[in-house]
């Protein structure tokens, strides 16, 4: 059987449970945060396509009226 943890070592032991917990939230917002970049450069990519078509269907309908 293992002797009980005395109190300074219990309180070491969940400091360090919660440096652990600490240290994964970091990276996971981290992550978060690179994954939204990811996201708002793709909403730039496609609102500039979506202008490009809307330029070109614009063209379309000036033929049309000539």
């Amino acid at each position: 059987m293992l002797p009980e943890e005395k109190p300074k070592e219990k309180i070491e032991k969940r400091k360090l449970e919660l440096q652990k917990q600490l240290d994964d939230l970091t990276v996971k917002i981290s992550q978060g945060r690179q994954a939204i970049a990811n996201m708002e450069a793709t909403i730039n990519g496609l609102q500039g396509a979506i202008q490009q078509c809307n330029w070109t269907l614009a063209l379309y309908k000036e033929e049309k009226t000539k």
